[in-house]
């Protein structure tokens, strides 16, 4: 079946490179999504609700899986879970050394919370990707009455 939007993959090292730009894109996305969201329902009120914890969640969660789908689009189908993964840890190892270097500067106390619930994300994605492999796996070949025009030879 043709998708119109399809998976990027490009082929070689350039993948790696390519993976890791779209894995920011991702993730500054679904960031700016996520702020506007805060802006809207929560506002400049200090105090913590309900409403404002369950959107720190999905917004930290968010970032994870948007930055690890969109990077791992980039990977070839049958390197795509081990490329998420690797795009968890480094997306984790980047929040840490951002979130430490200006925690530490400032003398504030570290948000391990955010940070765990960025890479719970991630690992979302990951299982997703899998979910969404095991499916294309599943799926009976392509009949031969395909619309696709690059099936055929025009």
């Amino acid at each position: 079946m043709w998708n119109p939007i399809g998976d990027i993959q490009i082929k070689g090292w350039l993948s790696y490179l390519a993976a890791v730009a779209m894995a920011f894109v991702g993730a500054y996305g679904a960031a700016l999504v996520g702020m506007m969201l805060m802006g809207i329902f929560v506002g400049s009120d200090p105090t913590p609700t309900m409403l404002s914890i369950v959107l720190w969640v999905l917004f930290c969660t968010g970032i994870g899986f948007g930055g690890v789908f969109c990077g791992g689009l980039c990977f070839t189908f049958n390197k795509r879970t081990f490329g998420s993964i690797i795009l968890v840890l480094l997306g984790v190892g980047a929040e840490l050394y951002v979130t430490l270097s200006i925690a530490v500067g400032r003398g504030e106390p570290i948000p391990w919370g955010l940070i765990v619930l960025t890479g719970f994300g991630g690992v979302l994605a990951v299982l997703f990707q899998r979910w969404r492999r095991q499916s294309k796996e599943a799926e009976p070949a392509a009949s031969s009455t395909s619309t696709d025009p690059r099936e055929h030879n025009l």
